[in-house]
């Protein structure tokens, strides 16, 4: 599940969980409508609103508990009868996101244990024959120089391990309900000739 917290949204969260910190009272009720009505509670909620939008952020522990979050409409009705509904500019051009935190934490873990392996490429990842390794979200890819040596997935169950390895050992590894992951394997060779090279194209 694809999540998209900034630091502060992050931060807070892990300070809710803990009881660290509490939510304030201008989202209250909208977390216990929501426990009520989906039988979840959200860790917490964020909202903003610009000149002609507003948006409201809604976050939940687990993958699974944001999978329960089924119908945004009842959550719009219900914000139309309380005092949030003037900070969301009445709900024009409005947009409400339901995000898994344990899914942000799993993102940003992936993302350092690539980030630590090409660092140490040298001497994690020799003699391997592998351009660059990058993550999207929680998708890991593995890009080697050629189709064919793509194919041969050398290599990608020693890759699979050190990721693994450096997610168990972060201290965020806490917030997680397991380690699952997938690891995806390409090839430089694929990149140049479908999109010039460039990996931006490649993975939008």
């Amino acid at each position: 599940m694809f999540c998209d917290l900034s630091p502060y949204q992050s931060r807070r969260c892990k300070e809710i969980i803990e009881n660290r910190a509490e939510n304030s009272e201008n989202i209250s009720g909208l977390l216990e409508f929501i426990n009520s009505k989906f039988k979840v509670r959200p860790i917490s909620a964020f909202y903003g609103a610009g000149r002609d939008s507003a948006w409201l952020k809604i976050v939940l522990r687990f993958d699974k508990d944001a999978a329960k979050i089924t119908d945004k409409k009842c959550i719009e009705r219900y914000l139309a009868r309380t005092p949030l509904y003037a900070k969301l500019n009445e709900l024009k051009n409005f947009y409400i996101s339901v995000e898994s935190f344990e899914s942000q934490i799993r993102t940003d873990l992936i993302q350092g244990a690539v980030a630590e392996l090409l660092r140490n490429r040298n001497e994690l990842l020799a003699p391997l024959k592998i351009w660059y390794i990058a993550a999207v979200s929680d998708v890991p890819v593995v890009f080697y120089f050629t189709k064919q040596d793509a194919a041969r997935r050398e290599g990608g169950g020693k890759i699979e391990r050190l990721i693994r390895n450096f997610i168990e050992k972060a201290q965020d590894a806490k917030y997680l309900s397991h380690m699952k992951f997938k690891l995806y394997f390409d090839s430089k060779e694929f990149v140049d000739l479908e999109y010039g090279g460039n990996l931006f194209y490649y993975f939008k």
